[in-house]
């Protein structure tokens, strides 16, 4: 009878450890999915979001963007974007006003696609001078002409 219980107690310890073993298996399986599903994800919004910074300063480079003029800008960005993504730009200017350097809102400009909702996108922000080609100040500087924020978001198709 004894040898019987030290059996019994044998069985036990081994589907007790059994069980054990099947949950940490099923817990670093389901863990190492999700890890490697949200590197996909973030590697890919990463390329997104660069592709979207190059080509915003394309357009400043180029002096596209500082025209405010959205036909030569959606043109510069159709020329540039890659065949499988969307682009679309908004930018708005602000002009000082006065000598104590308040900001008045100046020309609005939006270039590209309505964002749609179900597709994974991601944004950037730009700031930029334009400055006054005719005026420099006593330092021999251009006036700022007006102070701008560009903002874009980019998915794929």
């Amino acid at each position: 009878m004894n040898r019987n219980r030290l059996n019994n107690k044998g069985f036990v310890l081994t589907l007790d450890a059994a069980v054990a073993a099947l949950i940490v298996v099923t817990v670093l399986i389901y863990a190492s999915q999700m890890t490697t599903k949200s590197d996909v994800t973030q590697w890919s919004q990463y390329k997104m979001l660069s592709t979207g910074y190059d080509i915003l300063v394309m357009l400043y480079n180029t002096g596209a963007l500082q025209t405010m003029n959205e036909s030569k800008i959606e043109g510069a960005i159709s020329a540039v974007l890659p065949e499988n993504y969307e682009m679309r730009l908004e930018i708005r200017s602000f002009e000082e006003v006065g000598d104590e350097g308040e900001l008045s809102p100046g020309p609005y400009v939006t270039v590209g696609p309505v964002i749609r909702d179900n597709v994974i996108r991601t944004h950037g922000k730009m700031t930029f001078l334009v400055f006054l080609e005719n005026s420099r100040d006593t330092y021999g500087v251009h006036d700022v002409g007006t102070y701008n924020f560009a903002e874009f978001w980019i998915w794929l198709k």
